[in-house]
């Protein structure tokens, strides 16, 4: 079965291949923009992108956060704070951010 996500952040810094799935950057209400989240259940960013508009004053189940050692703990901050549960996926022998 295919899994519904979409991609939020801005077109050039998102790999091509994702483009497809990128999040609208306008909606015709607010009632659009809840029926966009209901029908994608996973919502991609990066830490900075988590910031955006479209994800202010949600709460969502988990929060993953892929290569965490590598990431600065402020800017773990924001992704942290929008999940009830989250997980740090790292390797601890990589380089310091």
């Amino acid at each position: 079965a295919e899994v519904r996500f979409a991609r939020v952040g801005r077109p050039e810094a998102v790999d091509p291949a994702l483009h497809a799935h990128l999040v609208p950057k306008v909606f015709a209400g607010v009632a659009q923009v809840e029926l966009f989240v209901q029908q994608h259940p996973i919502l991609a960013s990066t830490c900075t992108s988590a910031k955006d508009p479209l994800l202010a004053g949600r709460s969502f189940d988990y929060v993953i956060v892929d290569e965490a050692s590598q990431i600065p703990e402020v800017d773990l901050i924001v992704p942290l704070c929008l999940g009830d549960k989250f997980l740090l996926v790292g390797d601890d022998k990589q380089l310091p951010p």
